[in-house]
């Protein structure tokens, strides 16, 4: 066994994560608009200076990260918002990240509150708090480092905006794409290809972020616009894009591929 492998297992019977009760319904979960966070956030009238506002859709499919960060004199608050669109088992795996993997010789986190989503932990150490809880399809962490005020009434508030948006079918939310096509399905190495995503909904291109990923040694970036990307065929074979759309109010996301064949150069 492994130093990370250690660390998961020593974590999980520290905290009795295996004992969490399954979902019943893992297409139950929060659709929200995750801009309204912005009340219950620190504020400049509160004396905080926003640092950053980061939406990021990370590298595993349906898995997106919204990022605040807060400054106030020495002090700094980071508040970290994983959505999942496949359900909670991913957010849950998404907390033992987030207490097992970093730099400490050891796991700094215990049992947080119960009644704190459907599973929380937190750590005992005054100085610099950090608590992380799920809640369905939802991963949330806040952290502090020298700014002497607690944590958990962000947390409850947080959570209660969370619950007040608790949706029955996530996967009815989803922000799938009208269709994809492709200027050619057959082409030939050197030439190019422009993958096209196509919204149903006309207020989708402002709302809606389309990320284009060729697999590598394949095909070559050209061109990306905002709906659309224009690649270069390097060699034969079956390539496909994967297209990945983000909804940046809920930060839901859906993955679909565009397929091309390429032959030789003639």
């Amino acid at each position: 066994m492994d130093h990370d492998d250690f660390n998961v297992k020593h974590f999980k019977a520290k905290v009795g994560f295996d004992r969490i009760p399954d979902v019943e319904d893992a297409d139950v979960g929060v659709v929200a608009d995750w801009g309204g966070l912005v009340e219950l956030l620190p504020s400049r009238e509160s004396g905080w200076e926003p640092v950053s506002d980061d939406i990021m859709p990370l590298l595993n499919p349906g898995k997106v990260l919204r990022k605040w960060s807060f400054r106030r004199g020495a002090g700094a608050l980071m508040v970290k918002l994983f959505v999942f669109s496949d359900g909670p088992a991913r957010a849950r795996d998404q907390l033992v990240a987030e207490a097992t993997q970093n730099s400490l010789p050891f796991c700094p986190y215990v049992r947080g509150p119960e009644s704190l989503g459907h599973f929380s932990i937190q750590t005992p150490i005054r100085s610099w708090q950090s608590m992380v809880w799920v809640f369905h399809n939802v991963c949330v962490t806040i952290r502090e480092d020298d700014t002497e005020i607690p944590v958990e009434p962000l947390a409850r508030a947080i959570q209660g905006y969370m619950e007040r948006h608790v949706k029955q079918k996530v996967s009815q939310h989803l922000p799938w794409p009208d269709k994809v096509t492709v200027s050619e399905s057959t082409i030939q190495v050197g030439q190019e290809v422009q993958v096209e995503v196509h919204l149903k909904d006309v207020a989708a291109p402002g709302r809606w972020h389309v990320r284009f990923t060729p697999p590598d040694g394949v095909l070559a970036y050209g061109q990306i616009e905002p709906t659309s990307g224009v690649f270069r065929e390097l060699r034969p074979g079956t390539a496909q894009v994967a297209v990945d759309v983000t909804d940046r109010l809920t930060l839901l996301r859906t993955r679909t591929y565009a397929q091309v064949e390429i032959q030789p150069a003639r």
